[in-house]
């Protein structure tokens, strides 16, 4: 199955019977995609992305090159395989006896089969009733539930903060910002009008304006990026974030709310996520290092 620019994960979940390559004695699942863009032939891990948990690759095919030579570009590269498969970090399933990191604080998995509880936390334990089977369902529920509620209530609380971080706690330099939003529409109206200049417009105007509201916050198990912002205003989180501690996290909140503001990385940018942080010192690069490790929680080993 060859689609454009989908997930590994959508890909791998959507196909019946997906390409694999043959690694060490293992089937590793292939998912193959066309990108507009792409000048060559490119190959990446998708830790996790097969349906079953397991570890695949994402093969990105140029326009006009077919699949046949895209599968023998990854039959030459089992040797890169075989050595990031051996880099990945150790799978950690969801199953009684478990440990793993909720918001920085270690938590034992224990299946409590004398509760109809779903899931629930005290103590360094989390508890989870019902029958085994649903076991790993039911610690990914409580996970994002969990992780909603905490990025959530962050996003809110910094997005609040924008507008005084913005105008130095100046309540005037709001009307400066719409009176200098006013005046460069005016001018782009005369310049240059009509639709074709829209979008440059708005991209201006964006400049000098109030910072977008907050709009719809959403948790998806993304394998590529942390956190996302749209044009809209809309926020999307990994949902992984909650094993990681609350201070990088927060970091991430920081960044895609501090995006409201500004849609690039410029020094302004980080300026304004630096303030909206906790602690900007060191969480960067911690998930630089471990961002790996919280893909493999609930992977199958």
């Amino acid at each position: 199955m060859i689609a454009a620019m989908r997930s590994p994960r959508a890909l791998l979940k959507a196909a019946e019977d997906p390409p694999t390559v043959e690694v060490e004695g293992r089937a590793v699942p292939v998912a193959v995609r066309i990108n507009p863009r792409a000048r060559r032939l490119t190959l990446r891990m998708a830790p996790g992305a097969a349906p079953d948990g397991g570890d695949g690759v994402a093969l990105t095919l140029p326009p006009g090159v077919d699949l046949a030579e895209g599968l023998a570009f990854v039959e030459r590269s089992r040797g890169w395989i075989a050595a990031r498969l051996d880099r990945l970090p150790a799978a950690v399933p969801f199953a009684d006896g478990a440990q793993i990191p909720i918001l920085g604080d270690a938590h034992l998995i224990k299946h409590a089969d004398w509760s109809r509880r779903p899931a629930w936390a005290e103590h360094g334990i989390l508890w989870v009733g019902g029958a085994a089977e649903h076991l790993p369902r039911r610690v990914t529920d409580h996970l994002i539930a969990t992780a909603r509620r905490e990025i959530a209530a962050r996003a809110r609380a910094k997005a609040e903060r924008l507008p005084d971080l913005l105008d130095g706690g100046d309540p005037s330099a709001r009307h400066v910002a719409e009176a200098r939003r006013s005046s460069l529409g005016d001018l782009f109206d005369r310049t240059f009008g009509g639709p074709a200049a829209r979008e440059i417009r708005e991209e201006a105007l964006r400049s000098v304006s109030a910072p977008r509201p907050l709009g719809r916050i959403t948790l998806r198990d993304t394998r590529s990026r942390w956190g996302s912002c749209s044009h809209r205003g809309d926020l999307n989180f990994s949902w992984r974030l909650v094993f990681a501690p609350l201070p990088v996290l927060d970091y991430v909140v920081a960044h895609e709310v501090a995006h409201l503001a500004h849609l690039d990385h410029s020094p302004a940018f980080w300026r304004l996520c630096d303030a909206l942080s906790e602690e900007p010192g060191w969480t960067k690069a911690w998930l630089r290092r471990h961002g790996q490790a919280l893909l493999r929680y609930g992977a199958r080993p």
